[in-house]
């Protein structure tokens, strides 16, 4: 997996977790506006799925907040914006599950990125690169 930003750094050796959206759970409420607006308990985010990541994470890749960066994994590619958690692991990713929809209807379609195509049956939580 390669994990690359604004400053263009790359990385090795993380760990990237999947967990699913504490509202739209795996997407299938994608489309209740109601629960798109709801503040995500720990990233305060409306609307929206983020990679995250540690400080010392970030500083590593030489990025920061809403910074685009690209994961790349097992042969896919996803682009999602970083958004920097107290907590969270050193050199451990948080991705939320259930974003990035193209056929959820008015409200769902297009909020966030979609993180499945770096899932398999072999790691459906986590895996490592």
């Amino acid at each position: 997996m390669a994990a690359t930003g604004g400053g263009a750094a790359s990385g090795s050796g993380y760990e990237i977790s999947f967990h699913s959206d504490p509202y739209i759970l795996d997407g299938r409420y994608a489309n209740n506006a109601w629960l798109q607006e709801l503040p995500r308990p720990v990233t305060r985010l409306t609307w929206d799925n983020a990679v995250i990541v540690s400080q010392k994470t970030a500083d590593d890749l030489k990025v920061t907040d809403e910074d685009r960066v690209a994961i790349d994994f097992n042969g896919h590619t996803v682009i999602g914006s970083i958004w920097r958690v107290p907590g969270q692991p050193d050199g451990a990713i948080g991705l939320s599950m259930g974003y990035g929809r193209t056929r959820s209807g008015r409200a769902g379609n297009g909020a966030g990125f979609n993180v499945y195509p770096l899932r398999n049956a072999s790691s459906p939580y986590f895996a490592t690169a």
